[in-house]
């Protein structure tokens, strides 16, 4: 049986993880096809509370990652696929295979073509976005989920406004009678909450949080 997955992320190595795993025959074939010399693979995983999850992104090569002589890795862009094969730009012949994975993601929808604008979507976006941030002084966020949390938490430097549509902060994740506590472990002192009268035009926001600097 051979498997094909293509994509280097963390679903696809993931996936080649757990057909190793599952399956323990000699003549199983594990190919991993990846645009980059690089993979994606999870450390220091942990729980955190009943839905929090916690974990490092290592990137590192195939070779440090899987020992199993079932695996093999092809760098290379995948150009086409038909029923049974394969077609990688690196490859000349096409690639046989009995069943396929595809874990390259989702293609982002993206607002503005225009350069100032920048989504984040993976590590590399984040590394940007920390680059851009550095002479920043005054910051305008928008939202209310886990990432605009993580931000707020880690760019502690900086004079802020927090702009959520929800009427407490991290409503996606705690109930409104633990804000108090969030608000003192995610802002501290740097904060003043500001519940707006009249929803904002652009996305019906309900409170904006002020944020000074340290």
């Amino acid at each position: 049986m051979k498997f094909v997955v293509v994509g280097g992320g963390i679903a696809g190595v993931s996936c080649v993880n757990e057909i190793l795993k599952l399956d323990r025959t000699s003549d199983l074939q594990v190919l991993l096809i990846s645009a980059s010399d690089f993979i994606k693979t999870v450390e220091n995983y942990r729980k955190v509370g009943q839905l929090g999850e916690k974990f490092s992104v290592k990137e590192a090569t195939s070779a440090e990652v899987f020992g199993d002589g079932r695996f093999t890795f092809l760098k290379g862009k995948v150009t086409r696929w038909a029923a049974q094969e394969i077609h990688v730009d690196s490859h000349v012949a096409p690639i046989k295979f009995d069943k396929l994975c595809i874990a390259t993601g989702a293609r982002p929808r993206f607002l503005s073509n225009d350069p100032r604008f920048l989504f984040l979507r993976d590590t590399e976006s984040a590394a940007r976005l920390q680059n851009r941030l550095r002479a920043a002084r005054d910051i305008l966020l928008v939202g209310n989920g886990g990432i605009a949390a993580e931000l707020v938490y880690e760019l502690s430097g900086h004079s802020m406004t927090w702009m959520i549509r929800d009427t407490w902060l991290c409503a996606s994740f705690f109930p409104e009678d633990v804000e108090g506590f969030i608000e003192k472990r995610l802002l501290g002192r740097r904060s003043e909450l500001v519940h707006l009268k009249e929803p904002c035009k652009m996305s019906r926001l309900g409170l904006a949080v002020k944020i000074g600097l340290l």
